[in-house]
């Protein structure tokens, strides 16, 4: 229910101690509006069960050698038809050019997020930068 102005004025506040950020508070509250404004928001947030900002850390078998991947998934929630992971991207280059870009990516957040439910579980890329 924030408005833009209040958004602004929590920014301007948070930036305080670090003013070379305030020549970006505009594009990112732009951000914040495309997001809000998604259909895929909409969806999430309707949802039964919604999560922002999901840390993991998993471990995986790499050439043999035990490893960790560790990430942080933007959004994901459950559908009717299991969970799906949402990952948006503010590439100046386009929505066209995110599947081939962030395919290994989101494949490994899919990974990550099938070690922890057992129902099947998708996912999307979003760009959000408000004039693609």
């Amino acid at each position: 229910t924030a408005t833009r102005d209040d958004l602004h004025r929590l920014a301007m506040w948070l930036t305080v101690e670090e003013p070379q950020l305030r020549v970006v508070i505009d594009e990112a509250l732009d951000t914040v509006q495309a997001v809000a404004a998604g259909a895929f928001w909409t969806e999430a947030k309707a949802a039964p069960e919604c999560h922002e900002e999901v840390p993991f850390s998993v471990r995986e078998q790499a050439d043999g050698m035990p490893t960790v991947l560790t990430g942080v998934i933007d959004l994901v929630h459950r559908t009717p038809d299991g969970w799906k992971v949402v990952d948006y991207k503010t590439d100046r280059d386009g929505a066209d050019s995110l599947p081939a870009k962030y395919a290994e990516q989101i494949a490994q957040y899919e990974t990550a997020w099938q070690t922890f439910v057992s129902e099947k579980v998708t996912s999307v890329l979003v760009s959000t930068r408000a004039d693609s």
